[in-house]
C-alpha cells in the first residue's frame, strides 16, 4: 500500500511555489508519492480566468518531467464539472483501493474547508496545510485531529494570479515556472 499525497489544484499556471511544497511534503517523508490533481473547474475559481484545462493539464506534466515522485492526475477530467473534492476522493478510493490518501491545501482553503460540500467527509482523510504568506502564517484552531499544519513549511510569496498578471503586462515570469511552462504559456498565448 502506497501513500499518496493529493495536491488538488487549477495550477493557472503551476509555478515554483506549488512544486517547493510539494517537494517539502515528500521530503517530510508524509507520503511515498505525490499527485497534483488537476480540476478542470474549481467551483471556488471564476471560470474565466482560467486557461483551458488540458493546457493547464500539459503545464503541471512539464512542471514534474522526470520527477520520479510527484505524478500527475487528470482525474477529475472524468468527472461532471465543477469538480467537487469529495467526489474526486470517491472516485480515486474506487480507482485505486490499495493506496491510502492525504491531502495537501492552502491554509486558505483549510479556512474554508466548512463551505465545501460533505466537508464532514473530507475530514476522514489526513489533511497538511501550509501557510500561503508570512501575513497569514497563523494558527487554525479546527475541531479535528486529521488536520496538521506543516510548520516548517516554506511560505512561498508567489500565486498564479500574479503570474497571470505579468503576463497580461508583458513582465517576464522566469525563475518563477519552469522553463518549459514559460515556453508553453507563451507558444500557445496563454494568459494574454
Amino acid at each position: 500500500m502506497k501513500n499518496i499525497a493529493l495536491y488538488f489544484g487549477s495550477f493557472n499556471p503551476i509555478h515554483q511555489g506549488h512544486l517547493i511544497i510539494a517537494q517539502h511534503v515528500i521530503n517530510a517523508g508524509l507520503c511515498d508519492e505525490l499527485w497534483l490533481v488537476v480540476s478542470p473547474h474549481n467551483p471556488h475559481k471564476n471560470r474565466t480566468e482560467l486557461a483551458p484545462a488540458e493546457d493547464r493539464l500539459e503545464m503541471c506534466k512539464l512542471a514534474i518531467e522526470n520527477h520520479p515522485l510527484i505524478k500527475v492526475s487528470d482525474i477529475e477530467f472524468q468527472l461532471p464539472t465543477p469538480s467537487f473534492t469529495i467526489q474526486t476522493l470517491d472516485a480515486l478510493e474506487r480507482k485505486f483501493p490499495e493506496h491510502n490518501f492525504s491531502i495537501v491545501m492552502g491554509q486558505d482553503s483549510v479556512e474554508n474547508l466548512h463551505t465545501w460540500k460533505k466537508y464532514e467527509d473530507i475530514l476522514k482523510y489526513r489533511i497538511y496545510y501550509y501557510p500561503r504568506s508570512s501575513a497569514d502564517a497563523k494558527d487554525i484552531v479546527v475541531d479535528t485531529k486529521s488536520i496538521k499544519k506543516l510548520s516548517d513549511a516554506p511560505i512561498i510569496e508567489l500565486s498564479s494570479t500574479q503570474l497571470r498578471a505579468d503576463i497580461r503586462n508583458n513582465k517576464s515570469i522566469r525563475y518563477r515556472t519552469p522553463d518549459k511552462v514559460v515556453n508553453f504559456i507563451f507558444s500557445n498565448n496563454l494568459y494574454n
